[in-house]
């Protein structure tokens, strides 16, 4: 008999479940709902709170790193191409929140550090949202093919990530360093020429691509699910903070940015909720098909097979385990109290307990009286241990 090896459970393979779908679609309709809502007023300018910046984005380059982290790990036990590109896809977007938040104007510096021109961190946005939306993009197109799998998993995720850092290394270096050569997006803290110009609806367009595409997968996996929860937001997040807003702390601005953080957030969550759910089901399978093999090889097999705890309690015997007492009278009862002869029961008590002293299997040869006479029998007693290696 042969018994196959459980596939591996992930994201990316676990079909979501009904609360998951209602939760996501929850969140869904509430950012849709709020951009409704914000859009006539997104040009109000409102004060300016120069700790937002670094809070925002803190968290989400956290909350992001953690994801990434969570996918490349999935990635590391699953082997394909599909989410070693998105956990790449996320951590190329910590990399550039980090970036973007150490050279935005009056957070870190008047001017923002790394040599930032007035330019800089407006196209940082744009590399960084663009980017990840072209990673999902990646991952949906093209990389989501569970056939194609990688043979040599860690050294490509190694390549991966030592590729996204280049990139956004050579980003940021276009993005400071060169930054007499970028296109003139800003003027002051307004961004109205990004929208003229087409960049901010490429973005728009890009992630909207991505979020169809994603919604037209017929057997969504909870990964696609939550992937389409992040799409959403970073559709709102472009539309409020990049179209419809004209210019840094506005409400546009303001918002697109508070409920992107919020349904990261909420992603986050929801993703270690799901993979707990997934864990949880391995470990039921894996226990019963342990216990299956178990009860088949115990409940076949001729010889006399007996379990018993620490203290020689009846624990579990298969059908050939008969001594002339049904296991009602012998479960969960020490030796001495179904034995016929008492010094037959003393004998076996110190014979388990010699084996547990021992931490050794040994043989001995026991005697029990029964119904139907005396029976002896050569036992070959050996230890259960827990995963701590404890009897």
């Amino acid at each position: 008999m042969s018994f196959r090896e459980i596939e591996p459970r992930t994201l990316a393979s676990e079909s979501p479940s009904k609360a998951a779908t209602n939760l996501a679609f929850a969140m869904i309709a509430l950012s849709f709902g709020a951009v409704a809502i914000m859009t006539p007023l997104a040009r109000i300018p409102l004060p300016r709170i120069n700790a937002f910046i670094p809070a925002y984005e803190a968290a989400l380059a956290i909350n992001d790193l953690i994801t990434a982290a969570l996918l490349s790990a999935q990635y590391l036990r699953q082997k394909t191409l599909g989410l070693l590109v998105l956990a790449c896809a996320y951590l190329f977007s910590t990399m550039m929140i980090v970036v973007h938040a150490l050279t935005f104007p009056d957070v870190f510096a008047a001017a923002g550090l790394l040599g930032a021109g007035p330019q800089t961190t407006a196209w940082l946005y744009v590399f960084w949202h663009g980017g990840f939306a072209l990673g999902v993009l990646w991952y949906v197109v093209i990389a989501r093919n569970d056939g194609f799998k990688i043979k040599h998993a860690t050294p490509v995720l190694v390549v991966g990530v030592l590729a996204t850092s280049s990139l956004a290394a050579a980003l940021t270096a276009y993005s400071t360093l060169g930054h007499a050569y970028l296109p003139v997006i800003m003027d002051g803290s307004r961004y109205t020429m990004a929208i003229t110009k087409g960049i901010s609806p490429s973005i728009f367009l890009i992630s909207l691509i991505a979020l169809s595409l994603l919604w037209q997968v017929r057997k969504r996996s909870t990964l696609d699910l939550w992937l389409i929860v992040v799409m959403c937001a970073w559709l709102c997040d472009v539309l409020l903070g990049a179209i419809v807003g004209s210019s840094r702390y506005d409400l546009g601005w303001y918002g697109g940015r508070s409920f992107s953080l919020l349904a990261s957030s909420l992603l986050l969550i929801a993703m270690l909720i799901e993979l707990n759910r997934i864990q949880e089901r391995r470990a039921r399978a894996e226990l019963h098909r342990a216990n299956s093999l178990f009860e088949s090889v115990i409940n076949m097999t001729p010889d006399l097979v007996f379990v018993k705890d620490l203290n020689s309690r009846a624990l579990l015997r298969n059908p050939a385990a008969l001594f002339g007492k049904t296991w009602r009278e012998i479960e969960g009862r020490e030796e001495a109290d179904w034995h016929a002869k008492p010094d037959e029961a003393d004998q076996v008590v110190k014979n388990d307990r010699e084996v547990i002293a021992s931490g050794q299997s040994m043989q001995f040869v026991e005697r029990f009286t029964t119904d139907k006479g005396e029976r002896t029998l050569l036992s070959t007693k050996s230890q259960l241990f827990n995963e701590d290696g404890v009897i």
